[in-house]
This record gives structure tokens, sequence and C-alpha cells, in this order.
């Protein structure tokens, strides 16, 4: 045997205890493998070839503290899935939808009820961009379609712009086709 590379039994035997007490510390797998010098799958594979996966996922459930009944947003928790360690939840409108902690904790409802809430659908379209000023545009007030009512401060004449073309960083529109000899690039 080559002197200093273990085999996965070995670094198992030599590591566990450590790899556990980080895994209850809640450091990522890729964390811990990157400090053992290791991958990921090596040391999963340690452990399965010793039977002692449940150990790391034993570890794991511990840090969760989500329990069935809790609330995220719109979404109820209705049970814990072993398997890839996820959780079943159903949103205000009736759908289930299989989550990770993570994404449980992020999302608030599902796609359908967040897109028809106006909470996505286009970042800077859904953004309260009343009163603000981008070269002589001024925005008035939402329109349909994810589009902004704008005034021309040049010319006081309003239009429906999207707001991406007039205030994102790549946006070239800084007033109406009229007052463009008014603005300065």
């Amino acid at each position: 045997m080559q002197r200093g590379r273990q085999t996965p039994i070995e670094f198992h035997h030599a590591r566990v205890g450590k790899v556990l007490t980080m895994v209850k510390a809640g450091i990522s797998m890729k964390d811990i493998a990157d400090h053992f010098g290791r991958s990921k799958e090596a040391i999963y594979l340690s452990f399965r070839k010793t039977n002692r996966l449940h150990e790391i996922k034993e570890a794991r459930i511990g840090l969760i503290d989500v329990s069935v009944g809790d609330v995220y947003g719109d979404r109820t928790v209705i049970s814990f899935i072993e398997k890839g360690f996820k959780w079943q939840t159903r949103c205000k409108c009736g759908k289930m939808q299989t989550l990770s902690t993570s994404e449980l904790k992020e999302g608030t409802s599902c796609y359908q009820c967040a897109k028809n809430d106006g909470r996505i659908g286009g970042g800077w379209q859904r953004k309260d961009h009343t009163g603000k000023r981008y070269g002589l545009w001024e925005f008035v007030k939402p329109d349909k379609d994810l589009n902004w009512i704008v005034k021309c401060n040049g010319c006081d004449r309003t239009f429906s712009r999207q707001p991406s073309s007039i205030a994102a960083k790549s946006g070239t529109s800084r007033s109406c086709v009229q007052c463009r000899d008014k603005v300065k690039r």
C-alpha cells in the first residue's frame, strides 16, 4: 500500500468522529471534503462501505429546524421525505410540492401563486419606480403587461415603456424622440 494515501475504510476509521462533528456543526459536505482533501463522494463512499452512512443522515436531521405543520409564507409542511431530505408541502392554492429545507425557507409560495400576485415576472418591471427620473423620463405609474407609464419632462407627453429600456444599466432611452437633443449623452 502507498504511503500518504488512505483507503476509504482507513480514512473512515481515522476521521469518522471529526466528520460527524463537522456535519452536526452545519458545515457543508463540500467544505468537509475540502478540509480533508478528498471528494464528497469519497467521504460518502467510506461511510457507505462501513455501513455507517446512516450516521451522516442522522447528524443532518438533527440540524433541521422544520417540523410538520410549520408554515412558510403560503406553504404548509405536510411530511418529511427521508430520501433526499425533502419536505412535502402544500401551497395555499392546493398545489403539492417537494422541496429541500433551503428551498422551503427561501420561497414563500409556488411559482404560479407568486406570478399571479405579481411577485415574479420581471424584476425591474415589478419594482416601484414611481417618481424616479432617468434622463428626461419620469416614472408615473405601472401599466399593463409589465410596462410603466412614463412622462417625458422635455415635452410633458406620456408613453408606455418597459422599465428595462429606460432604467436598467443597459437602458438606452433617455427621452422621447422629439426631446433627444435636450439630453446629454
